[in-house]
Parts: C-alpha cells; sequence; structure tokens
C-alpha cells in the first residue's frame, strides 16, 4: 500500500532536501496494541523490533506502523542510530555533499496532513578547518499549505555532543505540537502551536542515501477528556479503599520543595495528594488541599493527575495545572527512595517532590 505526500522540501543555508511526491511505503503490517486504560491511553509499538532500515531509492521512503487509534492528543517517540551519518560520503546512488542523508519521523492524517521532522548532520567550514552541526528540520502542511517549517541548527551546549543514537520524541494535542531530542535526557526544541493534527499513521522516514538502527518505536494516543475530571470523588471512600493497601504509591503526600524556573512555570500551591490505584500499573492522582493559584476552582476529590508505569518506579505523567487543563507534553514522575515522589517537567526545566505524609 503506498501513499503521497505531494512535495517538501527543506532549506537552511547550503542545506537542501527535496522529495517530490514522496511515497510513503507501509510496512508494518502487524501492530502490537494493548488497552492501558479504558477511556484514557492506548499504546502501540514499532512491530520490526530492532531492525536497520536503509533508502537505496531515489525518494524519500517511509516505514510505516499504525496508531492504536486515530487521535489529535499522542505522544511517539523513538530510538535510532545513524549508520550514514558523515557528511562527504557518498552513499548508495546519493552524491557527496556538506550534508549526511535526512533520517526522522512522519506523522500524516487520513486528509493527508503531515507532519515530518528529519534530521542530519551538516558540515560546516571554518577558518581553519570544518564543524559538523547536527540539523533538525520540521515541516508541517494542511493540503496543499505549508503552515510551519523551521530548521534548528543544534549549537547549544546540550546539543553538541549528540552521538549517533538519539531518541526523537513527538507530543501533540488540540492546539499543536512539541518536538524533543536528546540521548538519555529528551531536551525541547519548540512547542509550535498550529492547531491539532489527528495522527493515522507514523513512521520512520528516511531520505536517499540514509540507514538507520531502530532500536524501538512507541506511539500512545489519549481521548479527547479524562472521565469525571471535575467532578471530586468522595474522599473518604477512596482513603477507606487504599486503608490496608502495601502499594508504595498508593496514600497521601504532601509538597516537599521543588526547581522550578518561575520565568517558565509557577507553583500553584503547596499541594496535599492521595493517589490511587486505578487498574494494575495506572494511578489516579486527586487533590487534596494547598491550592494557591485559582483556590475557588479546586475541591478536594478532583482528580489532579495521572500517572503510568513505564519501568519499575518511573512513571508517565499527565498533570492539572492551576487552571485545571492538562499538561500532557513528556511529563515525568520518579518514585525515590525515603518516600519521595518526583514530578519532572522537562519542557519547563522544573521539578516538584512530594513526600508520603500517610
Amino acid at each position: 500500500m503506498y501513499f503521497k505526500i505531494g512535495c517538501m522540501r527543506f532549506s537552511c543555508g547550503r542545506y537542501s532536501l527535496q522529495w517530490a511526491g514522496a511515497r510513503l511505503l507501509m510496512a508494518a503490517v502487524m501492530t502490537m496494541t494493548c488497552l492501558v486504560c479504558a477511556g484514557w491511553s492506548r499504546v502501540s509499538f514499532w512491530p520490526g523490533g530492532v531492525q536497520v532500515l536503509e533508502n537505496q531509492e531515489k525518494e524519500a521512503r517511509t516505514w510505516m506502523w499504525a496508531p492504536p487509534e486515530p487521535s489529535g492528543r499522542y505522544c511517539v517517540a523513538v530510538r535510532m542510530k545513524n549508520l550514514n551519518a558523515e557528511p562527504g560520503r557518498r552513499y548508495g546512488n546519493v552524491k557527496a555533499g556538506d550534508d549526511s542523508p535526512a533520517q526522522g519521523l512522519c506523522l500524516t492524517s487520513a486528509q493527508g496532513d503531515t507532519l515530518s521532522v528529519m534530521m542530519n548532520i551538516h558540515r560546516a567550514e571554518g577558518l581553519l578547518d570544518y564543524e559538523d552541526e547536527y540539523v533538525v528540520n520540521v515541516l508541517r502542511s494542511k493540503g496543499n499549505r505549508t503552515i510551519v517549517q523551521k530548521c534548528f541548527v543544534l549549537k547549544d551546549k546540550a546539543f553538541r555532543k549528540l552521538p549517533p543514537e538519539v531518541t526523537l520524541r513527538i507530543s501533540g494535542n488540540d492546539d499543536g505540537f512539541m518536538v524533543e531530542l536528546g540521548d538519555r535526557e529528551c531536551l525541547p526544541l519548540e512547542h509550535f502551536r498550529c492547531g491539532e493534527l489527528v495522527v493515522d499513521s507514523v513512521g520512520f522516514m528516511l531520505a536517499p542515501g540514509a540507514k538507520v538502527k531502530v532500536r524501538n518505536g512507541t506511539m500512545f494516543t489519549y481521548g479527547s477528556g479524562f472521565a469525571n475530571e471535575s467532578a471530586p470523588a468522595d474522599v473518604a471512600h477512596l482513603r477507606d479503599s487504599i486503608k490496608y493497601s502495601v502499594d508504595p504509591m498508593e496514600g497521601e503526600w504532601g509538597y516537599f520543595d521543588r526547581q522550578m524556573d518561575e520565568s517558565l512555570l509557577h507553583l500553584g500551591g503547596d499541594y496535599r495528594l492521595l493517589i490511587v490505584k486505578e487498574a494494575p500499573g495506572v494511578y489516579n492522582i486527586y487533590y487534596l488541599s494547598g491550592a494557591k493559584l485559582n483556590p475557588g476552582r479546586w475541591h478536594a476529590g478532583m482528580l489532579k493527575g495521572k500517572l503510568t508505569e513505564t519501568v519499575p518506579d518511573r512513571y508517565q505523567l499527565h498533570w492539572r495545572d492551576a487552571d485545571s487543563d492538562w499538561m500532557t507534553y513528556g511529563l515525568r514522575a520518579a518514585l525515590e527512595e525515603d518516600d519521595l515522589l518526583t514530578l519532572m517537567f522537562p519542557a519547563h526545566a522544573s521539578n516538584m517532590r512530594f513526600v508520603r505524609i500517610k
């Protein structure tokens, strides 16, 4: 099965890559899908496992897999190693130049709207020597119209020492999408506010001559909201339900301290929270008290967040801010020793810690 995505062109100085009528090859015919929490989130995985992908054709090629369901609320993360990463070398039929062949991700909707994030190495000449720079190109189209086109030349210290194997993460909701990149820690490039893209398929995209080793790929999709998120739950009943629990996550937690970039994120209050398991590996976070911003909006028993375990003591986090809006971009949580729970907001360079009360 083939798809076409018109004509794409990325440019950044001498860096130029054009795909005319690039064909997207649906190579993934089987997707493992599991229900994480009914009505909340689903996940699908790249079905190829650890695999080397190479494009020896004259046009860009994409190895696709299906998301759990079409959704405008998603988070897709892949880890891959660039095997053809040296500028100035000839790869296959691609002439040697100042840029290595590009590789990345392409997300598409059933209507043909696309989002592509492509990475390559650019060799820039200096006075005495050359310098290799990491380049990321972001292209978002709606029909035949380009609504986002931006090139990042990653000169920041945090990106200059990126290894050939990196993690690329794209998160989206109804107001746009965020692109993050890194090795052990994904760092945000930008949050693009350009409207919703209802993703129908996702895949690894390789320009001619590109070759990568795929480690893994994961995509979460989320419903349009969380059930009963504003109606307070019965706190007495919740406390009674975990009275004899030995789960280290369940219980009452109080605000302990923070490391916060106040220009990006403000503390909404000295929160006291109640965490209760909803399903294996999935926990609800309920507000009890402590709101300082918009205190009239919050009542004991209201849903404040969600935790989904990814590995032991490490969680994916969804958090409602003081305005009760959901924050979903790459948030994480960790259960540390001494009954400390850390909530991490990487895009805002901020962390909050909570200590177990009972």
